[in-house]
């Protein structure tokens, strides 16, 4: 009775082993969405598949995370570098005098200021999503904000022919971070 008890006790032992075995193997294999099966018995091996679980429910998300700062910097750096390269073409077609080289270098270093600001934020933002920000947060008067973005962008936009019309409310608070925030309205503003 010992014998048969102790092979079926080794039988649900290795079977247990061979379920965690076969889902690491497909997790491996890039099935990022297995996770290890839970008997429900409330035993080691089911409290083993909960963290474990947990650590790649952890994993994923840091992956998607990871996943859409890629898409973010793809989106929010072309623009600049676009920039960049069609000022240096036009620049390199032919000569020119000391002034108008010094103007496109002025606004080339403009614009790879603006890309650093870019990538920065773009990485507190990865932070943030993966819990681990070490920025300020703090309260911000984001009608103060966006207005001050605004005005920026409607000067801008006025000098190559268009408009922005600000319709914002005053004295609008939140908790957050200045750069963040800002990076998000910009980007509003500019899509």
């Amino acid at each position: 009775l010992t014998l048969l008890l102790g092979w079926r006790l080794g039988r649900q032992l290795l079977a247990r082993v061979d379920q965690v075995n076969v889902t690491a193997g497909r997790i491996l294999d890039g099935c990022l969405d297995k996770r290890i099966p839970i008997t429900g018995a409330g035993d080691e091996f089911d409290e083993l598949a909960n963290k474990l679980n947990a650590m790649l429910d952890h994993i994923n998300r840091l992956i998607h995370g990871m996943r859409q700062v890629t898409d973010n910097v793809a989106h929010d750096l072309r623009r600049p570098l676009t920039r960049i390269r069609s000022r240096l073409d036009f620049v390199l077609r032919e000569p020119r005098d000391s002034m108008a080289y010094r103007e496109s270098l002025e606004q080339t270093q403009k614009d790879i200021e603006d890309v650093l600001k870019t990538f920065n934020a773009l990485l507190e933002i990865a932070q943030a999503e993966a819990g681990h920000f070490r920025g300020e947060l703090g309260p911000l008067d984001i009608s103060a904000l966006a207005t001050e973005l605004g005005e920026m962008y409607a000067d801008f936009l006025a000098e190559h022919g268009q408009a922005l019309s600000l319709a914002i409310d005053a004295g609008l608070c939140v908790y957050g971070n200045r750069q963040l925030l800002a990076q998000v309205i910009s980007n509003l503003i500019e899509n």
